[in-house]
């Protein structure tokens, strides 16, 4: 893990509670654009991939942000594991829904389980913010 990606790791982390912190729930959607409505629009293009009867035992969110998919996800997963970098949002995502468990990620990314494996994998609208070549590669072998 070189020192290029922690540092860009902690503007990374930084730059989305500040949007966060200034914006509240709408700092995830897109500019002019309701994230209530995104989130809908969304979740029905999920609905083209997910059938009504798919149930998955573990599911994980990353980069749940404050859990605007969660309520959704939960619908297909006995349990969800919600990840991300920022502890203020991990706090709203962990109150959402009764079947999930909130975990802060750092980097390096170092999820704290082996088993049970994961069925179902949702990261929505995150992958795009790895910038940075190793510390995507890292997230991805993770």
């Amino acid at each position: 893990m070189s020192q290029t990606a922690q540092i860009r790791f902690k503007h990374l982390s930084s730059f989305w509670e500040g949007k966060y912190a200034t914006q509240g729930e709408g700092y995830v959607g897109r500019k002019g654009e309701d994230h209530r409505l995104q989130t809908k629009r969304i979740e029905s293009l999920l609905l083209t991939r997910l059938q009504p009867d798919d149930f998955y035992r573990n599911g994980l969110d990353f980069g749940c942000g404050w859990g605007r998919f969660l309520p959704f996800l939960s619908r297909f997963c006995a349990h969800l594991w919600a990840v991300d970098i920022m502890p203020p949002v991990l706090d709203k995502a962990a109150r959402l829904v009764p079947n999930v468990t909130a975990l802060k990620a750092g980097y390096p990314l170092k999820l704290p389980w082996r088993k049970p494996r994961l069925d179902f994998l949702w990261a929505g609208l995150v992958l795009q913010h790895l910038v940075d070549e190793e510390m995507f590669l890292d997230v991805c072998n993770e």
